[in-house]
């Protein structure tokens, strides 16, 4: 009995060190998708302009993006993205994400700043060899 009972305990503390610190960062997170030709806004699952909200400030904002569709003859491929306030169009600097091939996942810098509470949208710059359309993924990370 004390056996299955350390066991127990073993995968109860284990199971906790592991899930706990991922899930709470994936909670702070937003998702969108992109189609972008050379430059464009983010878009939601609904297919209308995506915005993120930030209820308060927010720290280390960075961005992450899959890449899905791409020319093949446009690698190495630079995608950058960049917040704007939605209401006030305050702007923050482009974060860059380097893609090789399809199917491939980055993330970028993180701000230094603190991000003001409010409505953000997504704006997506593309930097290819030719005039380039992209399709992927992409997730805003956050902490409070």
């Amino acid at each position: 009995m004390k056996k299955k009972y350390l066991a127990f305990i073993t995968f109860f503390i284990f199971t906790f060190v592991i899930v706990l610190p991922q899930t709470s960062f994936a909670a702070a997170s937003d998702n969108f998708k992109f189609s972008v030709r050379d430059t464009n806004y983010a878009k939601g699952s609904d297919g209308w302009s995506f915005k993120v909200k930030f209820d308060k400030p927010a720290k280390d904002v960075h961005f992450g993006a899959v890449l899905d569709t791409a020319k093949r003859d446009d690698f190495p491929l630079t995608v950058e993205f960049r917040l704007e306030n939605a209401t006030n169009e305050q702007t923050f600097n482009y974060k860059s994400l380097q893609f090789n091939k399809i199917g491939e996942r980055a993330l970028t810098s993180k701000y230094t700043i603190d991000v003001d509470p409010g409505e953000y949208n997504v704006y997506i710059k593309v930097n290819g060899k030719s005039s380039s359309f992209i399709t992927g993924n992409g997730f805003v990370y956050y902490k409070y």
